[in-house]
């Protein structure tokens, strides 16, 4: 093993591709090798090739050859194994080969048939590690394959616990993302307005009477206020409040009155539908969604990023209660590309009732990553741009994760986007 990385594309250089795939995470996996032609040798090797002037690195080269020596299509781009050698070339001189491994989904639970060229190659086999071991000639085809086997095979195997690992750094890297959906989905639109009646309102730092007093307003002043009271052990009911110098705690509902609630929301423009006594905060007017994202991506068992993007298209189902009738429930079709890995599936969507602005949701997705079954699930927070009913703009904030039902391909997303309302 020499140093990894990656020699400059003038020299003499060839690429080794160890080609691989699996029937699930608990599966043995198999390996292909090609069988080169009588005059070339006859050796059974895996896939190997020169670098060209077109190729842009050792990784498109990689690909390439890949390509023209299988006609397969990897489930992401070639990964350098780390491996590289020297040895003499035929044409004089040295020559240097990097080692790099793909893996291709399964067909029907078995290994994808080969197009072999049949200019280079006579037959091709899928097996297991030890079974290519014995056919291998080359030590430099060897050790490969065994460092495939230790740093992707045997890693795979540590079930659950590397898709636990994965997951939690995943989880560590989309932290902020989601503290931001959170920060978002409590919006400032969750208040009203009140006129202390009181000649002086207490404000508590818990509710209730006996809790260390923060502040106070005097009568007549007018505050904000918390929608929805709280309730003490003795049945007073209490609002959130913010004092003065910027401290929340709670006055009590005897010291103030509460304004029209219906009449400032109609100034703020926000649409009423009094359906099982709820008030629709957003309005109700729209019916399809046609949503765009961009997000990071995150490969669970590679622990790798990545950058990709995710387009919905959904429609409300008619069903719901309080003001989300004719969009809590809906049902879309997704695409999400995250290299060259695809997501096509089926949405449910679920919206929750709230008096925020912002509306959170939640998707169960099912589809076909590549030719396989997948399935995954999503939180968003939808904040509409504009608060009139009918067609507009909303901004959305994600995180999500998807992955193959039988492999062992996983990914988790997080980013935001765009989505238009009509």
């Amino acid at each position: 093993m020499t140093d990894s990385h990656s020699p400059k594309l003038s020299e003499k250089q060839k690429v080794q591709v160890w080609i691989w795939c699996r029937a699930s995470t608990d599966s043995e996996p198999k390996v292909l090798l090609l069988k080169m032609l009588k005059e070339r040798g006859g050796y059974w090797q895996p896939v190997t090739g020169s670098v060209e002037s077109e190729d842009q690195n050792l990784e498109a080269a990689a690909l390439r050859e890949m390509q023209e020596e299988t006609a397969l299509d990897p489930l992401r781009p070639p990964k350098a194994l780390g491996y590289e050698f020297t040895f003499p070339s035929r044409w004089g001189g040295q020559c240097r080969e990097s080692v790099f491994e793909a893996e291709v989904s399964m067909k029907g639970g078995h290994p994808p048939q080969v197009k072999v060229d049949p200019k280079e190659h006579t037959e091709y086999q899928w097996l297991t590690v030890q079974e290519a071991k014995k056919l291998l000639h080359f030590e430099s085809n060897v050790q490969p394959l065994l460092l495939l086997q230790k740093s992707r095979f045997e890693s795979h195997g540590k079930k659950p616990r590397d898709i636990s690992e994965g997951l939690r750094a995943w989880l560590k890297k989309s932290t902020p993302v989601f503290a931001l959906m959170l920060f978002q989905s409590v919006s400032a639109w969750a208040f009203q307005s009140a006129t202390v009646i009181a000649e002086s309102a207490s404000v508590r730092e818990k509710p209730r009477a006996e809790s260390t007093e923060l502040g106070a307003f005097a009568e007549g002043e007018v505050l904000q206020v918390s929608e929805k009271p709280v309730k003490d052990r003795s049945g007073q009911s209490w609002y959130k409040v913010r004092t003065k110098d910027g401290k929340f705690g709670f006055i009590e509902i005897s010291a103030i009155e509460v304004s029209d609630i219906k009449r400032e929301r109609t100034e703020r423009g926000i649409d009423e539908l009094a359906t099982d006594g709820g008030a629709d905060p957003v309005g109700s007017g729209w019916t399809v969604t046609l949503r765009g994202l961009a997000l990071g991506a995150y490969d669970v068992y590679d622990q790798t990023g990545s950058f990709s993007y995710d387009a919905e298209a959904s429609m409300n189902l008619g069903w719901g209660q309080k003001g989300y009738v004719r969009r809590q429930w809906g049902m879309g079709v997704g695409f999400t590309s995250v290299e060259r890995t695809q997501l096509i599936a089926l949405s449910l969507i679920y919206r929750f009732y709230t008096d925020w602005r912002s509306e959170p949701e939640i998707r169960l997705r099912a589809g076909l990553l590549g030719d396989e079954a997948a399935g995954g699930f999503a939180f968003a927070v939808r904040f509409p741009f504009s608060l009139v009913s009918g067609a507009h703009l909303s901004g959305y904030a994600e995180i999500a994760s998807f992955g193959s039902i039988r492999s062992p391909v996983i990914f988790g997303t997080a980013g935001a986007g765009l989505a238009l309302h009509f």
